[in-house]
């Protein structure tokens, strides 16, 4: 159906599973090749042995003939053949390809450093953070924005335990029954008597609603909540994700924080 994201993603699975794709996908995968380099050597590898053999009937398909290891491409390519190399090279091997990426870091440009951390979000992985971190620190906006923006992805990292260890007292979870032990009443309490520490806007939390549908510490604890894992909310709460959700739906005041778990629930897959 033309979609690029789709196809790129369904061949990095095939490469992480070592698969190759069936006989009937190869001319159509190589003339996707031909008009964008960039899923070249993805292609190739996963077309196997038989796409080598289809491709000296068509002297457009030439480029499966390189036969470069995806290290030579990184350390020797051209800047998309050398992203596209990281892609790979990522997906098989996520530890090599990340030492590979911090042993050439301090002759990158800035411009191609973006773009080349953007990368790491392939496979992302707690023992990307040292690396994360030192990057976060460099002069390039572009590069610590591509930075900040892996560490809030990645689950233990020293800027999602600040953000929880500052959130976590904020919500809290109450559970009450009546007189006669009848009738438990849970409910959510939000506690909005606070001021975000300073640091926390070089994390990208703002205090600012474009849209004033909240007021200034509902759009922050909005933010906050939004950068959390799922995970850690069922854990302090002892509560599964349905029990957790339909606790927030009971009050106007606790409802419309709702959609930060789904954002939350989309930038941790």
């Amino acid at each position: 159906d033309e979609n690029r994201s789709l196809l790129f993603y369904w061949l990095n699975q095939c490469l992480e599973k070592n698969l190759i794709v069936t006989p009937e996908y190869i001319p159509l995968l190589f003339e996707k090749a031909e008009k964008d380099p960039a899923l070249r050597n993805l292609i190739v590898t996963c077309c196997g042995v038989r796409g080598k053999w289809m491709a000296q009937f068509n002297h457009l398909w030439s480029f499966s003939e390189r036969k470069d290891s995806v290290q030579t491409l990184f350390d020797h390519g051209k800047p998309e053949e050398r992203k596209d190399a990281l892609k790979a090279w990522r997906t098989s091997s996520p530890e090599e390809a990340r030492s590979a990426l911090e042993k050439t870091w301090p002759q990158e440009l800035a411009a191609t450093k973006a773009d080349l951390l953007s990368v790491l979000e392939i496979n992302l992985q707690p023992s990307d953070e040292p690396f994360l971190k030192e990057c976060w620190k460099e002069k390039s906006q572009k590069v610590k924005d591509a930075a900040l923006y892996l560490l809030k992805r990645l689950p233990g990292s020293f800027v999602i335990e600040d953000i929880w260890t500052f959130l976590k007292p904020l919500i809290s979870y109450k559970k009450s029954s009546s007189l006669l032990g009848l009738l438990n009443k849970e409910t959510i309490e939000i506690n909005l008597s606070f001021d975000i520490p300073e640091h926390f806007k070089t994390y990208g939390i703002s205090h600012i609603d474009a849209t004033k549908v909240y007021s200034e510490k509902e759009f922050t604890l909005n933010q906050l909540i939004a950068v959390i894992p799922l995970s850690y909310w069922e854990t302090y709460f002892s509560l599964n994700a349905n029990e957790i959700l339909a606790l927030f739906d009971k009050k106007e005041e606790t409802k419309k924080f709702i959609s930060s778990f789904a954002t939350a629930a989309d930038t941790f897959r």
